[in-house]
């Protein structure tokens, strides 16, 4: 009788009984926002983009991870009606996350208060990237940072994640053999996994995310990760976020 949950194979005449279980490193989660509210934060963008004072005033590179050389990044107002609306989303999701979480840990969680702490916009062109990082908020509290984009290049629109080919200057290259990244996320759950290491049986400890206009990620605030730069006209722009969760 086959035990639930195992496989059963045959080798060499010896009965085994197996079950598969992949340890997680990380848990991230991805939605897309309504169309209206990425109009309605661009709107908000395209005035900040024009305003020198205030992108002067709000500089937010100092503070930033970011290699920004052609584009800008900024801190934004959290009084702004269509961001405090993108917030409440981003705290909705933040309760998911802990729910979520709480069935895969086996952990119940106290109620936590929800705070974004900061809130910005980056606006990448050609060359500008983001090296290895995480983000922290105040008193080293626990939480969650967040990435949407609001405006994605033609060029890494035309990756198709079926056959993970890459089209650019008329040309098609393979994804994985060429390693086309250009102006995509990357997570780093374990940066030291090498090609050596997995023919040891190691899993990867990096993964792609394709920028796509409307998509929001929400991951834990001490996982590293990086923007690739990319190459090619137009604006790779997002609105990153850090929120702090701490017990009630």
């Amino acid at each position: 009788m086959q035990l639930p949950g195992l496989t059963a194979h045959h080798l060499d005449k010896m009965y085994l009984e197996y079950k598969k279980e992949i340890i997680p490193k990380a848990l991230i989660l991805e939605t897309m926002i309504p169309e209206d509210m990425v109009t309605r934060l661009n709107e908000l963008l395209d005035k900040v983009s024009e305003d020198k004072k205030y992108k002067f005033e709000h500089n937010a590179a100092p503070t930033l991870a970011g290699v920004i050389k052609k584009g800008f990044q900024v801190y934004l107002d959290q009084k702004e009606s269509i961001i405090q609306e993108y917030t409440n989303l981003t705290h909705e999701l933040s309760k998911k996350y802990i729910q979520e979480f709480s069935i895969l840990s086996q952990n119940n969680y106290s109620d936590k208060m929800i705070k974004t702490e900061d809130i910005w916009s980056v606006h990448q062109y050609e060359g500008d990237y983001n090296p290895i990082h995480s983000h922290n908020v105040p008193g080293n509290a626990p939480g969650f940072a967040t990435v949407l984009w609001t405006k994605v290049p033609k060029q890494l629109e035309a990756i198709n994640p079926d056959r993970k080919l890459y089209e650019t200057k008329g040309l098609i290259r393979d994804f994985d053999l060429n390693g086309i990244t250009d102006g995509h996320l990357c997570f780093m759950t374990d940066p030291t996994t090498s090609i050596d290491e997995i023919e040891r049986f190691k899993f990867s400890g990096t993964s792609l995310v394709q920028p796509v206009v409307g998509k929001l990620v929400l991951f834990p605030l001490h996982i590293n990760h990086l923007v690739y730069p990319f190459e090619g006209e137009g604006e790779r722009r997002s609105i990153a976020s850090n929120i702090s969760c701490i017990g009630i």
